[in-house]
């Protein structure tokens, strides 16, 4: 094959991969706006691309070698998608059956038809060129390398200058070249391929017969990467956002561990990648607060070792479909184990860690025999790392049923679900008062006294004379109120006689969790509602029902922003359920996100007055208040006068706050509020 027929088809092979992985993401902007900001959604998207994968690749091994030419008439059939469009309401009792639905109705056939092209162009090429000693699995690193590029691209590249209506626009020209390549590199492999007038079938072809023990490792050596990916996505998404740049990194180390696996260049010795592999086991069980960083080393490491493996295993050219497809299928069995069982099974992330162990105990046995008789033929070296790496994992997995097991003396409530993992703690102040607080992942989501004579009495960033409670007392009484995540319902205990609030949780657990432990919501003197869906579209549908007094976005205080929160159309339906006088009020603590200057181009941009503050003293202890930043806009120039005469910054002195686009649901930038955090908290 001469350098442009080969050009040609590694073209085609990358192009489909680029678009594929392109898509990805691009699909999770639109739903996020639907779904919500939860860490799960991103996951289900996840498994469902997994799902897409096999059937791509059950396709391009059973139909496709059969079909011939006429598979060229199947890569026009996702224009009937086209443009992709992700829309309607949620419903709160079922969220993964209804996006797994919406994900199937509107984005499967692009999913499918640009997983077979890898395969399929493999399979031309080894039957074009079935007297070549070279294998076809250059493309399979060529296909890697160019969902590498896109999922590397979108964040940096796409996301924070194209707007998503442009990006589909963009996307869809792709695919127009992308079927352009696909004929091309038919007609290139096609005179090698047509034999007697008939396409030549890998069961055509001898071929030793492959046994069931080599497609069960094919099929573990898949399974425990793709748990582990879902697993580490899930964590680094509760922890710190659940948005393209932190949905990319750990699949963007994934697909690099097979490049790295499959190019058929030993880069490192196998020990020496083993032995880093031990090194960061240490740290990991050392440096707690090095912990993510070394999950991303530990995952890239394990999935290097376990592909590696994989590649080592491969088989003749002649059953490469096969051989995808038991990779397909192993990889979608770990998506539905993380994504349906794993939450059933563990009450906390616990199973990246022992994914982690496990691995570790496996891939000591896993070569030429599944036992451990490999340490007669081992070096010296190898045998040592080995053996170390055996030992760390047991270390690990005791390591961590100690911790879980002291940690749980002092947890009264542990619930995980389709929205993260949620606990309820026992604690006690350095004078010994006892109080509980609630937590999401890492983030304290309020905090209550046990004395049952302090128990009204908010805590947290809600404390009383704090920020929160002086907007609130702006109105007087009888007040109406909405607040945007419900936390343990601690701005229950302001409300008085008269007073009503309605809070709008997308989690429809979270209530009756919190009722358990917590009293605010039950004990509260004003009138309590709580409705569960997501916020925006719930206030959305409500349009002519009653407007509120303050309307309180609360949904910032975690490390994963719910981004649909914080856009044009977002501000505009607040805007549209408070009265002409009212005032909504934005917390916007956060340890990772600068979000002042997203919040200052919004009220820019609607022309109304606004002002920010980072808290105050309050009249609880210190060690039980938190002082909140917050940023209020209103059209009611005596509230913003107010809020001055109490220290809060109105809009006219923000110009230290830095400038931005208004994000909006078709454009916005993670990176600069990310970046801003960072300066800011090198001041």
């Amino acid at each position: 094959m001469n350098f442009l027929n080969r050009f040609i088809v590694i073209l085609s092979v990358f192009l489909s991969a680029f678009l594929l992985f392109v898509i990805e993401p691009m699909v999770g902007r639109m739903i996020t706006p639907v779904f919500g900001g939860s860490a799960y959604v991103w996951a289900v998207c996840l498994m469902m691309y997994q799902g897409f994968v096999f059937i791509g690749y059950l396709y391009a091994h059973t139909v496709a070698p059969r079909i011939g030419k006429w598979h060229l008439l199947i890569v026009l059939i996702p224009i009937i998608q086209l443009p992709i469009h992700v829309a309607g309401n949620v419903a709160p009792d079922f969220p993964i059956i209804v996006l797994i639905t919406r994900l199937l109705k509107h984005a499967s056939f692009p999913f499918v038809i640009l997983a077979t092209n890898a395969v399929v162009v493999q399979w031309r090429f080894a039957m074009a060129n079935n007297n070549d000693t070279r294998e076809p699995y250059d493309l399979y690193v060529a296909s890697n390398a160019g969902s590498l590029v896109a999922l590397l691209a979108y964040p940096f590249l796409i996301e924070p200058f194209i707007g998503l209506k442009m990006q589909q626009l963009f996307w869809n020209v792709g695919y127009g070249i992308f079927v352009l390549t696909s004929v091309a590199t038919w007609w290139v492999l096609r005179p090698n391929i047509v034999t007697s007038g008939r396409v030549r079938h890998e069961a055509d072809l001898t071929g030793d017969k492959l046994n069931l023990r080599i497609y069960l490792k094919w099929f573990a050596l898949s399974v425990v990467p793709s748990v582990m990916l879902i697993a580490l996505t899930n964590k680094v998404t509760m922890e710190v956002g659940s948005f393209p740049l932190m949905w990319v990194i750990p699949l963007a180390l994934y697909l690099a561990s097979f490049i790295l696996a499959f190019s058929n260049r030993s880069l490192l010795r196998r020990y020496w990648v083993e032995l880093s592999w031990l090194f960061i086991f240490a740290c990991t069980l050392l440096l707690h607060w090095w912990l993510i960083l070394a999950l991303f080393g530990l995952f890239f490491l394990m999935c290097w070792l376990t592909h590696y493996e994989l590649y080592h295993l491969r088989p003749d050219k002649q059953k490469l479909t096969v051989y995808y497809l038991v990779i397909a299928l192993g990889g979608w069995c770990g998506g539905l184990f993380s994504v349906l069982l794993a939450p059933k099974l563990f009450t906390g992330f616990y199973e990246i860690y022992f994914l982690i162990a496990v691995n570790g105990l496996i891939f000591v046995g896993i070569g030429k025999r599944l036992d451990i008789g490999w340490w007669k033929d081992a070096s010296l070296l190898k045998a040592v790392v080995r053996l170390s790496v055996f030992i760390t994992s047991i270390v690990l997995i005791t390591y961590q049923w100690h911790y879980n097991f002291i940690d749980a003396a002092h947890v009264l409530e542990r619930h995980r679900n389709f929205f993260g993992v949620y606990q309820i703690r026992a604690r006690q102040t350095n004078d010994g008062q006892d109080y509980i607080e609630l937590r999401h992942g890492n983030t304290i989501h309020g905090r209550q006294y046990i004395d049952k004579n302090k128990r009204r009495l908010p805590l947290a960033y809600y404390y009383n004379g704090g920020a929160f409670h002086r907007v609130k007392h702006l109105y007087g009484n009888p007040v109406k109120m909405a607040v945007i995540g419900l936390g343990c319902g601690s701005m229950a205990a302001w409300l008085h006689t008269g007073d009503e609030l309605a809070f709008y949780e997308i989690d429809a657990d979270l209530d009756a969790f919190v009722r358990r432990k917590f009293t605010f919501l039950n004990s509260s003197a004003g009138k309590i509602e709580v409705r569960t869906g997501d916020a925006r579209l719930q206030l959305a549908e409500e349009s002519d029902a009653t407007l509120y007094d303050i309307l309180i976005v609360d949904a910032f205080t975690g490390d994963g922003i719910p981004v649909h929160l914080l856009t044009k159309e977002a501000v505009q339906t607040y805007f549209d359920r408070i009265e002409p006088d009212g005032v909504i009020v934005f917390h916007i603590s956060n340890r990772y996100y600068d979000l002042r200057g997203v919040l200052k181009s919004l009220a820019i941009h609607f022309d109304v007055n606004a002002a920010w503050t980072e808290g105050r003293d309050g009249d609880v202890p210190p060690e039980l208040c938190v002082k909140p930043m917050l940023f209020c806009m209103t059209k009611n120039n005596w509230i913003i006068k107010q809020l001055q005469d109490f220290g809060w910054q109105p809009l006219d002195d923000m110009s230290t706050i830095y400038n931005t686009l208004a994000w909006s649901d078709d454009y916005y930038n993670i990176l600069r509020p990310i970046y801003e955090s960072y300066v800011r908290h090198l001041r």
